[in-house]
């Protein structure tokens, strides 16, 4: 494997990784910021910081309902892709 027989590559790699992580959480902190309802933020932390919760169990963690939890996940996503990319993934697929 060529990263692991050489170092350099490896930290290039790494760095890429750790700059898109930084990016990823600085967009979390944006939708957490807008001025809506901040459940948005609350439920993209718990995607990011728990990739292993089930909806379910994020939803009784926030105190919401699966139903509630599953319709606000869905616009917290959105504005996470619409701040991150530029636009909505939908539209970016659209002219792909």
């Amino acid at each position: 494997d060529s990263l692991s027989n050489n170092p350099e590559v490896f930290l290039e790699k790494t760095y890429v990784l750790y700059e898109y992580a930084k990016l990823i959480r600085v967009t979390a902190s944006a939708v957490k910021d807008c001025p809506m309802d901040d459940i948005y933020g609350t439920i993209l932390e718990y995607i990011i910081d728990y990739p292993h919760m089930t909806d379910s169990e994020a939803a009784q963690e926030i105190y919401v309902s699966e139903r509630t939890y599953a319709r606000k996940k869905k616009v917290a996503l959105t504005l996470f892709e619409t701040l991150l990319w530029g636009c909505d993934i939908n539209c970016l697929l659209s002219v792909l």
